[in-house]
């Protein structure tokens, strides 16, 4: 099929149409048949993401743990994690996808978060599942270290926990296309594991498993999702 369409390629670039014109439509043909955007494995993570580096976010704080030299950028396609922001983990890049909107986009990790921890006391079964309450609000607190205690203030009782309210921080160029709506689950696939699992399916079928994002991914940093 393809070989019959280099032939017309040849035969209207001659005698009807341009020829740059009718090669752009082989390429698109080629494209669109080749191309698929893969359903995904089991995501690697998932949980409640809350969004941050918005120009109004005063809880953004200092420069990004992974690249002292750089403050977050509203058009940045990164993200904040407590684990993967070990500095032997800096740069790994997530895929993501809401499961409410079934919409997907990516992010590297660059910064440490979120740190935003709700506070909990015992309820009737002795368990810290108990929401304290503080001027009618779920009370919260910055909680960086897993042991770090709710201050006195947002635990009248003196006996509570902090959960933490999310595992990924995520920027907003990220969360737009992804349509969140600044406090929701989403679940997330590192692009290296990824790319391992996708490549036992490319041998199987004859179709290039590609996502739909690769104009916006740095090939040269980031292989991960085409393999070599």
């Amino acid at each position: 099929m393809l070989l019959i369409m280099g032939y017309l390629v040849e035969l209207f670039g001659r005698y009807f149409l341009t020829r740059e014109l009718v090669t752009a439509a082989f390429v698109a043909a080629q494209v669109n048949v080749a191309i698929v955007e893969p359903d995904l494995p089991d995501p690697h993570y998932r949980g409640v993401a809350s969004r941050f580096g918005d120009l109004d976010d005063k809880w953004v704080g200092g420069n990004l743990k992974c690249d002292p030299t750089r403050r977050v950028q509203p058009e940045d396609h990164i993200c904040a994690h407590r684990v993967l922001s070990a500095r032997r983990s800096c740069g790994t890049v997530l895929i993501l996808e809401n499961p409410r909107t079934k919409k997907r986009s990516w992010c590297m990790v660059m910064d440490s978060g979120p740190f935003g921890a709700k506070v909990y006391e015992k309820g009737a079964s002795g368990k810290y599942t108990k929401p304290v309450y503080v001027d009618g609000r779920h009370a919260w607190y910055v909680k960086i270290r897993r042991g770090d205690k709710p201050p006195p203030n947002k635990c009248p009782s003196g006996d509570c926990i902090g959960k933490w309210r999310g595992y990924l921080d995520i920027s907003p160029a990220a969360a737009e296309e992804l349509g969140h709506n600044g406090m929701e689950r989403i679940h997330a696939w590192r692009a290296d594991r990824l790319n391992k699992q996708l490549d036992s399916r490319r041998k199987k079928s004859e179709k290039l498993w590609a996502f739909l994002y690769e104009g916006f991914f740095p090939r040269d940093r980031v292989a991960a999702l085409w393999g070599p």
